[in-house]
C-alpha cells in the first residue's frame, strides 16, 4: 500500500487550528501542552491532539455535505440540475452526450445517488488514462477546505463553550467567524474546480475533448 502523506496532512492541520483554539480557551489544556513552552514531547501531544480531532473533523465535515445538497448549494447538484455549474454550456452538451452513449443515462434526469455513482465511474475512467494529476489535486485542495471549514465550525462552538469569566470572547468568534467564511468560499472554489477538470479529464479520455475545452477551464486560484 502505498503512503500518501497529504492524507495525514489534510488531518493534521485542521486538527491543527482545534488544538491551538482549545490551548487558549482552557487553562487544564494548556497545562498539558504547553505549560512552560512547547518542547518536544509537548509537541508531540499537539501532532496527536490534532491528528484525533482531524479524525474527527471529518463526520462535521459530512454534514456539511450534506446540508449544502439539501439546500441546492452543492456545485455537483448545481452542475447535474445544470442551474448553474463550472463548465460551460458547450461542455455540458458533450458530456451529457457522452454519458448516454456510455449507458449511464441522461445526466439532467438522473437521481443525486445515481450521479453520485456517474461521477465515481468517470473519475475512474480518467484515473486510468493517467489523466488525473490535476483532478487529484483539486480534490486534495477540497478535502483540506472541508476539514478547515470543520475546524473553524468547531472552534466556534468550544469558544462558546470557555467564556473568559463569563464573557463571550467576541474577538475569538470575529476571527474564527472570518476564517470560517474564507475557508468555506475556498472549498467551494475547488469543488467547483474538481467538476471542471472532471468533465475535461472524462471528454479527454474518451477523446472528444475539442481543443478549446482547455481554454474554457478557468485557472485554480
Amino acid at each position: 500500500m502505498k503512503l500518501d502523506p497529504y492524507e495525514y496532512v489534510s488531518l493534521v492541520v485542521p486538527g491543527s487550528v482545534v488544538a491551538l483554539v482549545l490551548t487558549l480557551l482552557s487553562p487544564d489544556v494548556r497545562d498539558v501542552i504547553a505549560k512552560d513552552g512547547i518542547d518536544l514531547g509537548g509537541f508531540g501531544v499537539i501532532v496527536l491532539v490534532a491528528l484525533v480531532s482531524g479524525f474527527l473533523l471529518q463526520s462535521i465535515g459530512n454534514v456539511v455535505e450534506a446540508l449544502e445538497t439539501k439546500l441546492g448549494l452543492n456545485p455537483s447538484e448545481l452542475l447535474r440540475k445544470r442551474e448553474s455549474g463550472p463548465v460551460s454550456a458547450a461542455q455540458f452538451q458533450r458530456i451529457s452526450r457522452l454519458l448516454k452513449e456510455k449507458g449511464l443515462g441522461d445526466i439532467a434526469e438522473m437521481s443525486a445517488s445515481d450521479w453520485r455513482a456517474a461521477r465515481g465511474e468517470m473519475a475512474a475512467e480518467v484515473r486510468a488514462h493517467d489523466s488525473n494529476s490535476r483532478l487529484d489535486i483539486m480534490l486534495r485542495m477540497y478535502g483540506l477546505g472541508r476539514g478547515l471549514v470543520s475546524a473553524f465550525i468547531l472552534s466556534i462552538g468550544l469558544t462558546l463553550l470557555f467564556p473568559d469569566a463569563g464573557a463571550i470572547r467576541w474577538k475569538y468568534l470575529a476571527v474564527l467567524g472570518i476564517g470560517l467564511v474564507l475557508s468555506y468560499a475556498r472549498t467551494r472554489r475547488f469543488s467547483q474546480n474538481y467538476l471542471r477538470e472532471l468533465v475535461i479529464g472524462y471528454l479527454r479520455s474518451s477523446g472528444t475533448l475539442k481543443p478549446i475545452a482547455r481554454a474554457e477551464a478557468a485557472s485554480d486560484d
